[in-house]
């Protein structure tokens, strides 16, 4: 009974040596221009349609306008 409980002990310590994996190569990542369009919570009006577009050299622009919003006149 013994011998086979060493057996079957070592049986189950015995380990096959696992390949590590090597990290994937990350693709290069390119400027593209790229856009967004939706409409953002707002505290005090039915919500704020924006738009956001970002360019291929870092630039971007953004625009807002203000859902349900009273316009007033500026002065």
């Amino acid at each position: 009974m013994a011998v086979i409980s060493l057996f079957t002990l070592m049986g189950c310590n015995n380990r096959a040596e696992v390949d590590t994996l090597s990290p994937a190569q990350a693709a290069e990542l390119k400027p593209m221009p790229q856009s967004w369009r939706g409409v953002l919570p707002c505290a005090d009006c039915e919500g704020i349609e924006t738009s956001l577009f970002l360019e291929k050299d870092g630039t971007w622009v953004m625009n807002e306008r203000y859902l349900g919003a009273r316009e007033e006149p500026s002065s």
